[in-house]
């Protein structure tokens, strides 16, 4: 039901460190590393009915909002990914929080029109030739936070990137730069956001 209901469903992704057993048999989950989950939501938005074409009509959604929490083996919560909804409910956003549920970054894109609008970015060479940059913010000034790669793009950010025309429709690559102080705990609640956006925006209609 992704089609009318993104972001909606309850999902659980576990991370192990090496390869798969043999025989492709699920790996023992003492050797898990940590795990990321999302409850059951409402998505960012809705099928409320179809026009007189049979396009699905989508009305967004501010309540029951999608999140995801990040966890170690034990299951510990190390921090959790909260979509926020504002008076700009067309532009997405998110709040990464750390382990004592304080607001650590915000991952949100560029906007225009008095931040009604998201900006796309294009004119890069491979993947970026055509992307869409959330930025990782300060959630109190809104800045930009500075990241660790040193070519690209400075600043910290996850980015959707293109994977050609024979994949258009297979939407699930994407580059992270994460912020230059961030600690472990930082880098897998950033995990999760980059997870949490896939559900909720690009994995509608696949």
């Amino acid at each position: 039901m992704s089609w009318a209901f993104p972001g909606g469903r309850a999902t659980r992704f576990d991370v192990w460190a090496g390869g798969v057993p043999e025989g492709g048999a699920r790996p023992d989950q003492k050797d898990r590393l940590f795990y990321f989950e999302k409850g059951c939501t409402n998505g960012v938005a809705q099928c409320i009915g179809c026009d007189n074409n049979g396009h699905l009509i989508m009305m967004p959604c501010c309540c029951v909002l999608p999140y995801i929490r990040a966890h170690d083996n034990s299951g510990k919560e190390l921090g959790k990914t909260q979509y926020i909804c504002d008076q700009n409910c067309m532009v997405p956003k998110f709040n990464i929080e750390d382990t004592s549920g304080n607001v650590k970054y915000q991952l949100r894109q560029d906007t225009c029109c008095c931040g009604c609008v998201p900006l796309f970015k294009c004119g890069g060479t491979g993947g970026r030739c055509c992307h869409i940059p959330f930025y990782i913010r300060n959630p109190v000034t809104g800045e930009k936070v500075q990241g660790m790669a040193s070519e690209g793009e400075a600043v910290a950010e996850v980015t959707q990137l293109f994977a050609g025309v024979k994949e258009c429709c297979g939407r699930d690559n994407y580059a992270v730069n994460f912020p230059q102080n961030a600690t472990q705990e930082d880098k897998l609640n950033i995990m999760g956001a980059t997870l949490l956006l896939d559900i909720a925006f690009f994995e509608q209609g696949q």
